[in-house]
């Protein structure tokens, strides 16, 4: 369901910094390259992150793919994957998708899928799906410039961070009609840090913004085939 007032996106995005807590941590993708890897999306990477974020229930984490705001070029992600061998650090097999608490920009809606292949491109770097979830119906209905998907995990969020930062947990997205194009895709995988290092923590601040961005972004979105 699309928010049908400015007011609607504003709650969303309050409810969305104070259900989250204090720890926030963004991580970058990474462009799949090498042989059969496809092009048409490579200079688009920058423009997706993830975000791992505590909740009140320390039992809980949530996890959000953003897609920046970009003028003039259309595309949405149609899928993301989960590689969490070994590092097994998220423990609920199935994802409840957080739409309904401001998690996720209006209109967005994946549902988990068991049937299907693997992240496109995912054999070039090894990543084997242990979870994965998909748009449901139109392109409309996965991640445009500007939105986002979340999903809550049981899990740590220390231990999410750590196996992020090592490459041991993976998160892959499947970008799909670029410039408009059905048959234009491309595929990224989370980037480890190296030397062990952590991402760096983002304030609250920051995810009040995105959040509010997001959520205006789908307000504006008109429905596409």
């Amino acid at each position: 369901m699309k928010f049908s007032a400015i007011s609607g996106a504003i709650v969303a995005v309050a409810m969305m910094v104070s259900a989250a807590g204090a720890a926030t941590t963004q991580v970058a993708f990474n462009n799949i390259m090498g042989t059969g890897a496809e092009t048409g999306g490579d200079s688009l990477v920058s423009k997706f992150s993830l975000w791992v974020s505590t909740l009140t229930d320390t039992s809980k984490v949530l996890i959000q793919v953003k897609s920046a705001v970009n003028a003039g070029q259309s595309y949405f992600i149609g899928g993301i994957f989960i590689d969490d061998d070994p590092a097994k650090v998220l423990t609920e097999p199935g994802a409840f998708q957080a739409s309904s608490t401001g998690y996720s920009s209006a209109g967005v809606y994946f549902v988990s899928s068991t049937s299907g292949g693997d992240l496109p491109q995912g054999n070039l770097v090894n990543f084997g799906s242990t979870s994965k979830y998909l748009k449901s119906g139109a392109a409309s209905n996965g991640v445009n410039p500007g939105e986002t998907a979340g999903f809550i995990f049981t899990g740590n969020y220390a231990n999410v961070v750590a196996a992020l930062a090592a490459g041991t947990l993976r998160v892959g997205i499947h970008v799909q009609g670029i410039d408009g194009c059905a048959d234009t895709s491309d595929s990224y995988v989370t980037k480890a840090t190296t030397g062990g290092v952590s991402p760096v923590p983002l304030p609250a601040s920051a995810l009040l913004l995105l959040g509010g961005v997001g959520g205006l972004a789908g307000l504006k979105r008109k429905k596409k085939a």
